[in-house]
This record gives C-alpha cells, sequence and structure tokens, in this order.
C-alpha cells in the first residue's frame, strides 16, 4: 500500500474502533468494511467516487476525500493528535442526524427538500466528479471545453438559488467566485490546461467539506478558495495554454 492509501486506512480503523467501543457495533462494521476496500483497491480516488455513489455515504466520501488531498507536512510528534483530529471529523460526518440543518437558519419543515441546499451541494459535486472521470479518462487530460463550462455554470445557478434560500452567504459567495472564474476561463478559452479541472475540483472538494461536511474549523480554506478564485488571471498566469 502506499502511504496516502495506508494513512486513510490508519484514520478509519480508529475511528471503527472508536465507534465499536461507543457500543455502535453496526456503524463500526460499516467503516470496517470500508477500511477493507480501501485495502485492497489499486486506484484510492476510484474507491473514494465509487464510495460517494453509495446512497447515505457521500458526505463520508467527501471528508475521505479532503483527507486524502490534504497536503502532510512533518508534524514534530504530533501525528496521533492530527489523526485524532480527523477520526472526529469523519465520525461527526458520518454519524450527523440527514435531518441536521448546518447552518441553523433553514426551518425544519424546509430541510432536504429537492432544490434546497443539500441537494444542490450533492448535485454539484456530482456534476464535478462526472467531469472528472470523462476528462481524465485513461489517465490522460482530454481538455475541458466551452459546453462543458455551460454546465458548470448551469449547476451553480442552481446551487447559488438554493443557497439564497437557505441564507448561506458563504456559498452564495462561493458561486459566485466560481462563476467568474469559469466565465474567465471561457473568454479566454484556456480548455487544454489542466489547471482548471484541478482548480475546480479542488474548490468544489473544500465547499462540500466545510459546509456539507460540517467541519467550521475549515473555514478559513474556504474563504481563502473564495479569495483565489476571484483572481483567475494569478491562478493561472504564465505557460497558460489555449485552444484558438
Amino acid at each position: 500500500m502506499n502511504g496516502s492509501r495506508t494513512y486513510l486506512v490508519k484514520v478509519l480503523k480508529r475511528l471503527e474502533s472508536r465507534l465499536g467501543s461507543e457500543g455502535l457495533a453496526a456503524e463500526a462494521a460499516v467503516i470496517h468494511g470500508i477500511a477493507a476496500g480501501f485495502g485492497e483497491t489499486a486506484v484510492v480516488q476510484d474507491e473514494l467516487e465509487n464510495l460517494f455513489s453509495v446512497d447515505g455515504l457521500e458526505q463520508l466520501a467527501l471528508g475521505l476525500m479532503w483527507v486524502h488531498a490534504k497536503d502532510r507536512i512533518p508534524l514534530n510528534g504530533l501525528q496521533d493528535e492530527v489523526v485524532n483530529y480527523e477520526v472526529e471529523m469523519l465520525r461527526r460526518i458520518f454519524l450527523a442526524d440527514p435531518e441536521d440543518d448546518v447552518e441553523g437558519k433553514v426551518p425544519a419543515e424546509r430541510r432536504k427538500k429537492p432544490g434546497l441546499l443539500g441537494g444542490a451541494l450533492g448535485d454539484f459535486s456530482r456534476l464535478i466528479a462526472d467531469l472528472r472521470r470523462r476528462l481524465t479518462g485513461g489517465g490522460k487530460f482530454q481538455g475541458f471545453n466551452e459546453e462543458l463550462a455551460w454546465r458548470v455554470l448551469d449547476q451553480l445557478s442552481m446551487l447559488r438559488n438554493a443557497a439564497s434560500s437557505s441564507r448561506n452567504q458563504d456559498v452564495e459567495h462561493f458561486c459566485d467566485a466560481m462563476e467568474g472564474f469559469v466565465d474567465y476561463v471561457v473568454r479566454n478559452k484556456i480548455f487544454s490546461d489542466v489547471r482548471v479541472l484541478s482548480i475546480i475540483d479542488n474548490a468544489n472538494l473544500t465547499l462540500q467539506t466545510v459546509v456539507g461536511g460540517a467541519i467550521p474549523e475549515e473555514q478559513d480554506s474556504l474563504d481563502q478558495t473564495i479569495e483565489l478564485l476571484k483572481h483567475p488571471s494569478t491562478l493561472l498566469k504564465n505557460d497558460r495554454a489555449e485552444d484558438r
């Protein structure tokens, strides 16, 4: 197993043990099965996307994607503290009541109805996952295009409407910033630059982790992502690959 896979399995095993010690045997068994899957898979990202497609495990999958994507730096003896933090984060996501309102601002009778924030976040994330699969098939970047850009913009519009209905300004600001980024890509025909997909993918992961995954400790990451998206020329400066 490579290091990233080993780390994911370690976190999942500790989560399994934590749930078992709390008397949550059924939940611990689910985590045991997920950990076993990561131990056998050849490509971690494929297993994460398979998990995301399982009804009820979408947010856990996004949390694991965040753990998988997070940069690892020398921890100077603090590795256990970091692992415990990530175990607690995943535990909260996994055990969250699906009817919970993350922001605490949406009346109970309006939660989880089609078109509201939870569903719109999931729809947007599934679109980005589909784009990633389509554009990186065979291990080679296939190139973005204007049609795909309009699909992203359409989904962003629906997400922004849901965020407005739920009075979630963080998601509204994200949508505005991402719309500006995609518009810049279209206007400048920056379609063959793999950074476009990478930026959109990473921005979505941050959004889903902070808002959909209810991890307020990572709010700074979302704020930074929004600020970066507001300056697409800086993100895509130098050696810009363009389709004319």
